[in-house]
């Protein structure tokens, strides 16, 4: 029987987001197999790993908001934003107090624009922009509107760590940069945990070894949507497309038959009603 649904995957250091996925892919025998947001190879923390039918719902799985722990290291400047890229500049600095951490960190609060990185997979042209990087390939690097719901300072040592409630899109490594000019200096990024993802939690995560070892347990796509679901009676009209005339204030609608989700609709003002973004059986 085809497995479908969504696994909450903890990524360790050292892996690649595509490696891992790859892993569980070969290792379960998946014919199809997606995920919502990578990480960088020495960044861990959740991902959500999709399995087979699972993957058409990718789209409405990639915009929850993500919560991360990560520390910002001042004092050194790097190509990559982070301790692991090559050293551009070093400075001087005294550690800012919490009261002047604080301050700054409210300055960041809601929504701005914030400069892609350059070792983002983000296209330019129609090639990513960690390819540009690494042939040395200079090229003007997009902006995107983020928004910061939270920032929280953790502790100060040698580093500043903090938790951050982000919109999906938002780079923690630019996060930190731009948070260490505040505090007139340069900086990058020391670490990163990735800890939420919408609702779901690191801590309900398995690691690999776990999976390759038949240990996990898949989550239904209908207990991911994060749309209201509506009960349907006729699958074929669905499965047809049928535009739906329904008494409902969202603007998305999980569609679902008895147990299974098939399909995601939308509130069109044009046709003052409900019309099928996606199907999903």
């Amino acid at each position: 029987m085809s497995q479908n649904g969504i696994l909450l995957v903890y990524k360790e250091k050292g892996l690649t987001s595509f490696d891992l996925v790859n892993r569980i892919k070969r290792s379960l025998k998946l014919e199809k197999v997606g995920h919502t947001g990578t990480l960088d190879p020495n960044a861990e923390g959740l991902m959500l790993v999709l399995f087979n039918n699972t993957t058409k719902a990718n789209q409405f799985l990639v915009h929850d908001t993500k919560e991360y722990i990560a520390s910002l290291r001042l004092g050194s400047k790097t190509d990559t934003k982070d301790i692991w890229g090559t050293v551009l500049e070093n400075q001087d600095f005294a550690m800012p107090s919490n009261e002047t951490i604080l301050a700054v960190f409210s300055q960041f609060m809601g929504e701005q624009e914030q400069t892609v990185p350059m070792v983002s997979a983000v296209r330019v042209n129609g090639k990513r922009l960690h390819e540009y990087h690494r042939e040395g390939i200079e090229v003007i690097v997009p902006k995107r509107l983020i928004e910061i719901f939270e920032l929280e300072l953790i502790k100060v040592d040698q580093d500043i760590t903090f938790r951050v409630v982000c919109g999906s899109g938002t780079y923690i490594r630019s996060l930190c940069e731009d948070l260490a000019v505040e505090f007139g200096t340069v900086g990058c990024m020391s670490s990163l945990i990735r800890t939420k993802v919408g609702s779901f939690e690191l801590k309900d995560a398995v690691k690999i070894d776990q999976i390759i070892a038949g240990n996990y347990t898949l989550i239904p796509l209908k207990d991911g949507l994060p749309y209201k679901k509506v009960h349907v009676d006729n699958v074929t009209d669905i499965k047809n497309g049928k535009i739906l005339s329904l008494e409902h204030d969202e603007d998305f609608l999980t569609i679902m038959h008895e147990d299974e989700v098939l399909a995601v609709y939308s509130w069109n003002e044009k046709k003052d009603a409900y019309t099928s973004v996606r199907g999903l059986w």
